[in-house]
């Protein structure tokens, strides 16, 4: 669902208290990530693991993309020959 967010003249606002986007909770200290693919929040207390992941994901596609450069096909990278019987 697109959100379009204007904004807001009624008053000064507010610093360092929740918000609520659609039906997200974003906190003071969260991070707010955004690509053409979405936004995403991460929240404060997750943001060490969350990194940590993401570098273990880009290292695992990064030996993917190393496979493919060798020549190897992603039904034998990721085993679904085998799984599958193909």
């Amino acid at each position: 669902m697109p959100m379009i967010l204007k904004p807001s003249n009624h008053g000064d606002g507010t610093l360092n208290e929740p918000i609520i986007i659609g039906d997200v909770l974003i906190n003071s200290g969260d991070i707010v990530v955004g690509d053409r693919d979405g936004v995403v929040i991460v929240p404060q207390n997750k943001i060490e693991e969350t990194i940590e992941k993401a570098a273990a994901r880009e290292a695992k596609e990064e030996r993917t993309r190393e496979e493919l450069r060798k020549g190897r096909v992603s039904i034998d990278i990721y085993g679904w020959r085998e799984k599958f019987g193909w």
